[in-house]
């Protein structure tokens, strides 16, 4: 989930913490980001972030301990902020909304003379971890998907994987 861009909005400077915590919750959908409040964020074991993604189903996303830092240095910015309201927020206040990041994200790939969207980072975090190894059933549950299939429309095997399978079938050898 991306709920910010990397330059900031009007009148917040591009270090602010929220861009980079918003860029970092990578299997939650732009929608369940937006919504989310500071009461799902769940700080035992594991620190997970519950968020509503499509159909209203609600799903834990593990997070990375660098998402952490950078929540939690977003929300110290934010001492006096209640648990039922919007962890992220834009100018004046308002909970950031889809439209928000999906310009945001725009902006950004403009800048990178990229086309970039929302969307993207979702399949880049699942293909991510396909490649890492990981089992596509866990790449499911990340993801918040139903069906495997639907999960393996998002994991894009490259060229190199494709050769060392390739090999690893010729020597006999797993990769």
């Amino acid at each position: 989930m991306v709920c910010g861009g990397a330059g900031g909005h009007r009148g917040v400077a591009r270090s602010e913490p929220r861009d980079p915590c918003r860029a970092r919750v990578y299997g939650a959908q732009a929608r369940g980001g937006c919504q989310a409040q500071r009461e799902q964020l769940q700080r035992e074991g594991d620190i997970a972030l519950r968020v509503r993604g499509k159909g209203n189903k609600e799903r834990v996303v593990g997070l990375p301990g660098q998402t952490v830092e950078a929540i939690n240095a977003y929300l110290a910015m934010r001492p006096s902020a209640k648990p039922e309201e919007p962890m992220f927020l834009v100018s004046g206040g308002r909970r950031i909304t889809a439209r928000v990041i999906t310009k945001a994200v725009a902006r950004a790939g403009r800048r990178l003379k990229t086309h970039l969207h929302p969307h993207l980072f979702r399949h880049t975090y699942a293909t991510r971890l396909h490649e890492l190894g990981v089992d596509l059933l866990v790449i499911q549950g990340l993801l918040g998907h139903e069906s495997v299939a639907t999960t393996e429309i998002y994991t894009r095997v490259s060229a190199a994987r494709q050769r060392q399978a390739i090999q690893a079938l010729e020597s006999g050898k797993r990769t």
